[in-house]
């Protein structure tokens, strides 16, 4: 059996970035290519950024990978989770039945906007 030239091998491509707002710009700190989601595989990502010199995490916002959870409170225990909330309200819609998408959307919109303190 011989191989194609180029194989395409299943990868993710997780961005890390830093949100400066008093200066209003935003810095990659770290892309990974990874083939599995783990504690230990994001313990390890967690502990190249520490390498590198990033002392602490305010706050990570993902979209519910497994493992990063339990990571990131054994690396930077004063970190707060958040969950991702376009893949949160991805997720919840995929359960809403076609036909009452449009005003279930529209009822969640509301309710995130009163949320965070929009009208």
């Amino acid at each position: 059996m011989t191989l194609p030239d180029r194989v395409c091998l299943p990868a993710r491509f997780y961005p890390f970035q830093n949100l400066c707002r008093s200066r209003s710009y935003k810095e990659v700190l770290s892309i990974t290519v990874g083939d599995n989601e783990s504690a230990k595989y994001w313990l390890n990502v967690h502990n190249e950024l520490k390498k590198r010199g990033v002392k602490d995490i305010m706050i990570i916002c993902a979209e519910g990978l497994s493992g990063i959870k339990e990571a990131i409170t054994a690396a930077f225990p004063q970190t707060e989770y958040q969950r991702c909330m376009v893949h949160m309200v991805r997720n919840t819609m995929k359960y809403v039945p076609s036909k009452d998408m449009k005003p279930f959307a529209a009822d969640l919109r509301k309710i995130y906007n009163k949320c965070h303190g929009k009208p």
